[in-house]
Formats: structure tokens, sequence, C-alpha cells
């Protein structure tokens, strides 16, 4: 069973991993079944434990440099997820799969998700594809001019992933200018909703929802599970 929940509104970074880390533990004592949460931050930066394979530059050490200015302007927080800098804001749909790796196979956990998101964006009629050597999701004809549209990076405590993926749906890219996202150029990064446009929010909830069933549907196909559920929630509810 996998037990999904949309959470409204957008969601401080800091108590949503605490919630995070308390399902994990509740997971791993098999006290519920998997969960998939979806929700929006507010605008924050979290680096991770290292560059991935295939970023522009590894010249600069195990990480990629993060100005003052930047931890000024932003809520800034070091995980445990893969990968480096990355960048949270509103109108940007975050996945937070905490699932029991039965198999141990963190590698086909991964690949999985990249399809999940890889399928549903092709449904829509989206050029979505892997790149190689760079986790997450591409967009683009041109094999060597590819536009990252979800960015990935998860962790593993006692067999349960947790931290997970970003789309970028409506949100604003030039909040990206202020990382290198994983290593890469700031300019690489793209999204769903054409550039310049702005969603009203009755438009983003339409957008946020049908983009969350979209996940749903093809999650149930890649990973051969139809037993789920589907709720509302406030953040408030999770955090008791």
């Amino acid at each position: 069973m996998i037990d999904y929940i949309s959470i409204e509104g957008v969601t401080p970074y800091g108590p949503m991993r605490e919630v995070q880390s308390r399902f994990v533990d509740l997971r791993a004592a098999d006290k519920i079944p998997d969960t998939v949460f979806f929700l929006e931050h507010l605008p924050v930066i979290t680096r991770g434990s290292g560059l991935q394979a295939g970023a522009a530059s590894h010249s600069e050490g195990p990480h990629m440099p993060l100005s003052d200015q930047a931890k000024r302007e932003y809520e800034y927080f070091e995980v445990e997820r893969g990968g480096d800098l990355t960048m949270h804001v509103p109108f940007q749909l975050v996945v937070y799969p905490i699932v029991k790796l039965v198999d141990h196979d963190v590698g086909a956990f991964l690949r999985n998700w990249e399809q999940v998101f890889i399928d549903a964006l092709v449904e829509e009629g989206f050029p979505a594809q892997r790149r190689k050597h760079a986790t997450g999701v591409w967009m683009g004809e041109n094999p060597k001019q590819l536009s990252k549209v979800v960015s990935m990076g998860i962790a593993v405590k006692n067999w349960v992933t947790y931290h997970g993926a970003a789309m970028n749906i409506a949100n604003d890219l030039s909040s990206f200018d202020a990382i290198s996202p994983c290593g890469f150029s700031s300019q690489v990064m793209c999204r769903v909703m054409p550039e310049g446009a702005v969603p009203t929010e009755l438009e983003w909830k339409v957008m946020r929802n049908h983009w969350e069933r979209r996940l749903m549907k093809h999650a149930r196909l890649i990973f051969n599970n139809d037993n789920v559920t589907h709720r509302d929630s406030i953040f408030s509810e999770l955090a008791r």
C-alpha cells in the first residue's frame, strides 16, 4: 500500500524535515505504509552530501561554493540527500517518498522514480528523458542541449528512503541564479509552464493537482501497486 499525502499551502523546510524523520522511523518499524508527500516549500537552499557525476566542474572540491549573500537572503540547510546545492520555491512541486526498500536497491529506486516523472511529462507532450551521468529528469530534442526540469536526491536510513524530487512547474527560475544547482549552471534549469507566465491561485491549485494525479498514475504503473490512498492535509496536522 502507498499513502499519498498532498500538503496544502507552502510548507517551511525545517519542520517538514522533522516530519520526514518521524515518518522514516515509523516506516522502518512497519507502523505505517509507504508514504509519498506532495508539497511546496517556502524559499530555501539546501546542500546535499556531494556533487553528482556529470556536473560542470569538480575543481572546487566535493561541493560547489555558496555566497554569503545567498545564505543571508534564503534559509539554508545542509542535509543528508545525494547531490549538492538546490533551491526550493513556491510553484515548484516537491515529492518526498518515504518508502521501505525491501530489495535494498537504491539505484533501481532512483531510476524508477525518474521514469515516473519522464512518463508523466511525455504523456503531456514534453520531450523528457534522462541525461547520462546526471540524476534527474531533463527536457529537449537535442541530447547535447538538455535542460533540467526535475532535480532528485534521496537519503536512506534503515533501508527507508526520504528527501526526493523537485519538479519545476511554474516557479521563478531566476531564483536558481543564487546557486549552481548540483554543480551545473543555473541556466540549465527549465520548467513546465512557459517562462514569464504566472498562474493565478486557482490556476496553480488546478495545475498542481493535475501533476500530482499524473505522477500517482505513473507511479502505480512503474511500481506495480494499485493499492493506494490519496488525501489532502495541512502541515499542522502532520507536525503534531
